[in-house]
């Protein structure tokens, strides 16, 4: 479900205000408010990262989505409902063992790039065996589509026999303009 991203209406100095041009303000003061906002966690531990693999992680809860990005179908990412520009931050949390982790960006069907183009951003490592933890983030450097979708990527530095959980691993995006 998109939101309608609000224009702000052009009052000159000395008129009288029209009830349409108040209901447009105050649709703004909403968005403003209640804008685009998703963060999405994994609190159990139901991801696994194999090395040499670029695993994606998945996320089982969404601390907050106000614009419907998160899907228990997609747990892997965040899809954009609402087109502009986005600050995107993240974690990923390896429980002790170092890895490497970013954020791709993948385009969707509405992108003009085409879909499936993926853009890694934000990469982060880790070093040491005591806390694990990759974060990054900033603004997204180009446009996003309604259908493009954000995900955390991570690679073990270890050659694990097994796969790594990662409880405590999130994800967030951020509306900051059209």
């Amino acid at each position: 479900m998109a939101m309608v991203v609000p224009s702000v209406p052009i009052i000159p100095v000395g008129s009288v205000v029209t009830s349409a041009q108040m209901n447009q303000l105050a649709y703004c003061a909403t968005f403003l408010l209640g804008k685009p906002v998703s963060q999405v966690a994994d609190t159990v531990g139901g991801n696994v990262l194999y090395p040499n693999a670029g695993s994606v992680a998945v996320f089982n809860t969404a601390n907050f989505d106000t614009d419907g990005c998160w899907s228990s179908g997609s747990p892997d990412r965040l899809t954009i409902q609402t087109p502009g520009f986005y600050k995107a931050r993240y974690a990923l949390n390896t429980g002790g063992i170092s890895h490497s982790a970013a954020i791709v960006v993948t385009s969707g069907p509405n992108n003009p790039e085409g879909s499936g183009v993926a853009q890694f951003c934000w990469p982060g490592s880790t070093q040491g065996d005591v806390a694990a933890i990759s974060h990054g983030g900033g603004l997204v450097p180009f446009y996003l589509y309604a259908g493009d979708y954000l995900s955390v990527t991570g690679n073990p530095n270890q050659n694990a026999s097994q796969g790594i959980t990662t409880v405590g691993s999130w994800l967030e995006i951020e509306y900051v303009s059209i």
